[in-house]
């Protein structure tokens, strides 16, 4: 599919197998198998037996997540966690607290406003670039750089994981037993100031982890460690996927004449890695880039690359989508029947207006009926 491909052949972190892995995630999500806590009674004054029940329906939460992250690879775990607190929080974004408590409420406020403030700012600088090289630079310096700011950089961790396992193979190296009748190596000035480079560097990658713990209580917004500049989840989480559908929608509208930037977003966000394409990606986001390739550039077949890529990751289709291919299936069929005059009636009988076009989206039309009408019943 190109650059839409989910495995793309430079700089994405994103397999087919990914793929598949994280459509079944999203499906045992959507489909309900996380344990619903049990409503408490208005009439129970019983505060303690109120207590337990908490105490209870809090175990099975946590028993279920244990249980759905451990079926996937460790490197995916961070990805899944993410799906998993998205769709525990309610459609507003807040955080939804299984203990309502005036703490909790007051932090979820903070939480609130600081949001606030950084959407504003953050969109104020898109809105403010007068060309699109500026709205790139502004998503680069403050949106793209975000996955890096909350630590859920796959490379990064990658990396790391590939440092400590140097690290202990050295040690493994040096902690050798002295076999009989060898010589005793004499430890050389640059061994030992390696050694003592590798356990530095391991000390400063143990305490970046602690840094890296979710706090429980206050509100930390920007936490300075040796790496550099920490973000907090909690608030800018739910800014990613926000900042990136507006550059999307500021590329293709906000310039006298739509920028070609716009369909380099997706391949960005995946250049980002696994992390970064769970947290950003949306079914509106999808759905938007497919209305650019076909309202500004009439390519029908790229329009319908991008939905399937959608679908294939697991994202549900939704109304907008619908739309989309009513209106492409009308245009097409109008261009069909001469509806453009003889010259477009006749291109309508090669590639790629030909039959496998309408038959390609009239199976996806069924594919989307059917989504829909599921989405109904439940």
């Amino acid at each position: 599919m190109g650059d839409h491909g989910i495995a793309s052949n430079e700089g994405s972190t994103i397999t087919p197998a990914e793929a598949h892995i994280f459509k079944g995630i999203f499906e045992e999500i959507a489909r309900g198998q996380m344990p619903q806590p049990k409503r408490r009674s208005i009439r129970d004054d019983d505060t303690k037996k109120q207590r337990a029940r908490s105490i209870v329906d809090q175990a099975r939460v946590t028993e279920f997540r244990d249980k759905f992250l451990c079926r996937y690879p460790a490197y995916l775990q961070t990805a899944a966690k993410m799906a998993l607190s998205m769709f525990e929080s309610d459609k507003e974004g807040k955080p939804r607290m299984s203990q309502t408590n005036e703490t909790m409420s007051e932090e979820s406020t903070k939480y609130d406003a600081v949001r606030t403030e950084e959407r504003t700012r953050v969109e104020a600088l898109m809105k403010a670039s007068v060309t699109d090289a500026d709205l790139w630079k502004v998503l680069e310096d403050e949106v793209f750089s975000l996955p890096v700011k909350l630590g859920i950089h796959q490379r990064q961790k990658r990396q790391l994981a590939e440092r400590r396992t140097k690290l202990q193979d050295l040690s493994a190296v040096l902690e050798q037993p002295k076999v009989e009748g060898s010589k005793p190596l004499a430890e050389t000035p640059q061994q030992g100031s390696r050694v003592e480079a590798a356990e530095h560097e391991s000390q400063a990658e143990a305490s970046k982890q602690v840094a890296d713990a979710p706090l429980t209580t206050g509100i930390i917004r920007k936490a300075k460690s040796a790496s550099g500049e920490k973000l907090s989840m909690d608030i800018y989480g739910p800014l990613y996927p926000h900042f990136l559908e507006q550059g999307l929608e500021l590329f293709d509208t906000a310039f006298s004449r739509p920028s070609p930037f716009a369909l380099q977003m997706l391949p960005r966000i995946k250049a980002l890695g696994l992390c970064s394409f769970v947290l950003g990606v949306s079914t509106h986001f999808y759905v938007r880039l497919a209305r650019i390739h076909w309202n500004r550039y009439g390519d029908a077949g790229a329009a319908l690359d991008v939905l399937q890529e959608m679908s294939d990751c697991g994202l549900y289709f939704d109304k907008g989508a619908k739309v989309l291919l009513t209106h492409i299936r009308d245009n097409l069929h109008g261009c069909t029947w001469g509806a453009q005059g003889p010259f477009v009636m006749k291109m309508m009988e090669f590639s790629p207006f030909d039959n496998d076009l309408t038959q390609r989206l009239e199976k996806m039309e069924e594919d989307m009926d059917t989504a829909l009408q599921l989405n109904v019943a439940q």
